[in-house]
């Protein structure tokens, strides 16, 4: 769009710039993405209210591209809590872009990211949140009310930038730094370490489903698996905190764990977590047993056909189930796509299906994508977002694809990535994607 104002004659330069530098960073992260993007004409900018039009294969969208406001004229910085929806237009015969735009999404900028909603789900999410009948005076009143600005024909009103939640198409996050490894369809691997990356944003996940590191000598690529009990303690304190800042006031975590361990020492290592996890603040819902029926590779008895010294091992895993404030979700699309017979089976406490094999996946420690698939099916809306913060073989991400959810995965093992990226194309059935 021209920095002049073509559409309106009220805005300021500043107002203009503002927009001008959402648009071209939604148009290099749209190129990012293998979309071809092609700059809307002044007219259809003008009258027709859409900026962008990006196309993959047989996708084609018409995109209006809305930076982040101010909530009042004479505010000092723009915020990404509240977005202005436009009512009616400027010009007198205008209803604005929601109503009378050409828009097939519309893509608000935040901080950290671009939420995108469709034009016509968010007309009807406006139309449930504002009241239509109640006009106000001023601007800081205009909190799902009508607001027509001194001396103009529009009618504006704020709404809550998380309420777009339950609409979105996609969200797309602005990169930081190198570290976005891979991304195809609604799927993100991100190489880097989970403790200090900065790409997931708080209160924005739904689902966090992870095996981490057991601290049992796997020989990880990046990663020393047989430290001292108490530092692997530490390390686990650390990301469950993190963790919890990741996850929305109704986010679950399913974290698949040991039982105990025998290796080094025995060790209760899914009291000591449980623990961990409450002090830190997440609160606990139940425990899934995981019986991965591997009893025939035990190796370790201690004392043979002896009251010596031997060892008693369950051939378990457990799934922890914790959430973070409360657990009912209030958000989301609401759409389960959980069958009658599945959810039966699956709310019985104990799990039987087999483990993943090391050597078809080429990775260490690799969980079955059937595990992440259960408790996304069980815990999460169509179209919420998963996050897995030890992303390994990416069966997670493998899980989220089949199930029409976003999934994130943080891996800070560059091969790990790539293993990845090829089961999520193989096996996930996704596009090709961008390998950046």
């Amino acid at each position: 769009m021209p920095m002049d104002n073509k559409r309106n004659k009220y805005d300021r330069r500043s107002c203009l710039e503002i927009g001008q530098n959402a648009e071209d960073v939604f148009a290099s992260m749209a190129t990012e993405r293998g979309w071809k993007v092609t700059v809307a004409s002044d007219y259809a900018n003008i009258h027709d209210h859409w900026d962008l039009l990006i196309e993959k294969g047989a996708e084609r969208y018409r995109v209006d591209v809305k930076g982040m406001k101010r909530l009042g004229r004479y505010d000092a910085g723009v915020q990404d809590q509240w977005i202005w929806i436009e009512l009616h237009g400027v010009r007198e015969h205008d209803r604005g872009w929601l109503y009378d735009g050409k828009a097939e999404l519309i893509a608000f900028e935040k901080e950290g990211s671009f939420m995108i909603v469709r034009r016509n789900d968010l007309i009807k999410l406006v139309e449930q949140l504002v009241d239509l009948n109640t006009t106000v005076r001023s601007a800081k009143e205009a909190r799902c009310k009508v607001y027509s600005r001194p001396g103009r024909p529009d009618k504006i009103a704020m709404i809550e930038t998380e309420k777009l939640a339950g609409i979105r198409w996609d969200e797309w996050p602005k990169q930081r730094g190198g570290n976005l490894y891979f991304q195809a369809d609604s799927v993100y691997i991100y190489q880097d370490d989970f403790l200090t990356t900065e790409w997931v944003e708080e209160n924005s996940i739904d689902l966090i489903v992870t095996s981490p590191p057991y601290n049992v000598d796997i020989k990880y690529g990046s990663y020393d698996d047989d430290i001292p009990y108490d530092v692997y303690l530490e390390f686990t304190r650390e990301w469950l905190a993190k963790c919890l800042k990741l996850a929305k006031d109704d986010g679950r975590l399913c974290l698949n764990i040991p039982l105990d361990k025998n290796k080094g020492g025995q060790q209760s290592v899914c009291a000591d977590i449980t623990t961990i996890a409450k002090q830190v603040g997440w609160k606990y819902h139940s425990t899934i047993i995981w019986n991965e029926q591997n009893i025939s590779r035990r190796t370790a008895w201690g004392s043979w056909l002896s009251a010596t010294a031997p060892y008693v091992i369950a051939p378990v895993e457990v799934i922890l189930v914790l959430y973070k404030n409360r657990w009912k979700k209030m958000g989301g699309s609401k759409q389960s796509d959980i069958t009658r017979e599945e959810f039966m089976e699956w709310t019985n406490g104990v799990w039987n299906f087999s483990g993943e094999s090391k050597k078809k996946v080429g990775h260490p420690a690799p969980f079955p994508v059937e595990l992440p698939r259960r408790c996304i099916k069980l815990f999460t809306f169509v179209g919420d977002t998963v996050l897995d913060p030890f992303l390994g073989s990416g069966s997670t991400l493998i899980a989220c694809s089949e199930t029409d959810r976003k999934g994130i995965g943080i891996e800070i093992d560059g091969d790990y990535c790539e293993i990845a990226r090829q089961r999520l194309i193989a096996e996930g059935r996704v596009n090709q994607g961008r390998l950046l």
